[in-house]
C-alpha cells in the first residue's frame, strides 16, 4: 500500500501515534480504514458490520497507546484484530453453512496467510477507489467484474442487457483503468495491471 509518507519517517509516524498525536492517527487512519472494511466486508458480507470492525480497531490502537516496531506491524495488527473480530462474529450468527465458505478459509488463516490476504485485500481496495471514478455506465459492470467477480455472462443477466453491451463497456472500462494506475510506480500498480490483464481473458 501506498503511505502518505515517506518511509524514512515512518518510525517518526509510529512514535507521535504511540503518543496519541491526532495528526497521526489520521494518517493512518485514512490509508487503513477503508481497506480494512473491504477486508471484513469480504468475509461478514456484511457492509455495517464491516465498519463497526474497522472502527474497533483504531478504537484498540488509540486505547493501547502502543509503538509499532515497523508499519508492517501496525498492518498486521489491524489486520489481526478485524481477522479475529470476524471470526467471533460468524461464530455468533451461527453462520455455519456450505454456502459461506469463507468461515471455512478464516479459520485456516495462518499469520503468513494473513499477509497474503492483505495484499490482495489492499490491491482490490485500490481497484474500487479507481473504479468509482469511471463513468456510470462503466462502473457498475466493473464492480460486478473486479468486485464480485463475475463473469460476462453472469453480468448480462444481472442486469438485463446483451452480453455484447458488456464486452463493450467492460473493455473501456478497462482501459480508462489502465490509464488511471498508469503513472503509479508502487508494486501495487503491477498487481493492478496483473489484475486488469487476467480481467480482459474473459
Amino acid at each position: 500500500m501506498h503511505y502518505n509518507t515517506e518511509t524514512d519517517n515512518e518510525q517518526e509516524l509510529l512514535r507521535r501515534l504511540a503518543e496519541g498525536d491526532n495528526s497521526a492517527f489520521d494518517i493512518i487512519f485514512r490509508n487503513f480504514y477503508q481497506p480494512l472494511c473491504y477486508f471484513a466486508e469480504k468475509l461478514t458480507q456484511e457492509a455495517a458490520v464491516a465498519q463497526d470492525m474497522a472502527a474497533d480497531c483504531f478504537f484498540k490502537i488509540m486505547q493501547q497507546r502502543r509503538e509499532f516496531p515497523s508499519m508492517a506491524a501496525l498492518r498486521s495488527f489491524l489486520y489481526t484484530i478485524v481477522r479475529n473480530n470476524c471470526l467471533d462474529y460468524i461464530k455468533t450468527q451461527k453462520r455455519h453453512t456450505a454456502g459461506n465458505i469463507e468461515f471455512g478459509l478464516l479459520a485456516e488463516y495462518t499469520d503468513e496467510s494473513i499477509e497474503r490476504r492483505i495484499i490482495m485485500t489492499e490491491v482490490l481496495a485500490s481497484i474500487n477507489q479507481s473504479i468509482q471514478a469511471l463513468p456510470d455506465k462503466y462502473r457498475e459492470i466493473m464492480e460486478l467484474a473486479l468486485v464480485e467477480g463475475m463473469k460476462n455472462e453472469a453480468i448480462a443477466a444481472h442486469l438485463g442487457i446483451a452480453h455484447q453491451t458488456v464486452r463493450n463497456h467492460k473493455s473501456a472500462g478497462l482501459k480508462l483503468l489502465r490509464l488511471a494506475i498508469a503513472g503509479r510506480d508502487d508494486l501495487s500498480s503491477l498487481l493492478l495491471f496483473s489484475c486488469l490483464w487476467y480481467l480482459e481473458r474473459f
